[in-house]
């Protein structure tokens, strides 16, 4: 239990400055980034829709930049975000991973990412109920199930 106590709050490396974690961070984005493809004549490489092919980016994620700084979770880098002097650092880079992931978000051909973060982060619930629930009356998160007439049988009989 002392140890625990000890350790709380502290972090496995080491930055002697928010400049240096800033150069961190940096190389960390730079090597998510990846590079434009070329071909074997040095040529850049296009897609059919007139984009650049970038080879070897990969997305940019909290985690990633906790490993990429040396530290050893998530939660120390949230640790150290606390110190005053790292903390606008670390603020930045944290926005730029916010921001990255919700332009995937709306460039991904499913809407339900963008749907979620919407109603997350910029309060865009639902204001009305859809047709269906509100023409039988029913209550948010009912299912309604159909009675079966038996062959024969009038619905006008049923009731």
């Amino acid at each position: 239990m002392k140890d625990q106590k000890k350790t709380a709050g502290k972090t496995s490396r080491r930055f002697r400055s928010a400049r240096e974690l800033s150069r961190a961070a940096d190389a960390y984005f730079s090597a998510c980034a990846g590079a434009q493809a070329v071909s074997p004549d040095g040529e850049p490489i296009f897609d059919k829709t007139g984009l650049p092919v970038i080879r070897g980016e990969s997305p940019v994620t909290v985690t990633g930049l906790a490993a990429a700084l040396g530290l050893r979770s998530r939660a120390e880098l949230y640790a150290l975000r606390e110190k005053k002097e790292f903390a606008p650092v670390l603020d930045r880079a944290l926005l730029r991973i916010e921001a990255n992931t919700e332009q995937r978000l709306f460039e991904s051909p499913s809407v339900r990412g963008a749907e979620f973060l919407l109603k997350l982060d910029f309060g865009r619930a639902r204001e009305e109920e859809p047709a269906s629930e509100q023409a039988c009356g029913a209550a948010p998160g009912v299912i309604l199930i159909p009675r079966t007439l038996r062959v024969g049988q009038d619905a006008a009989e049923e009731l």
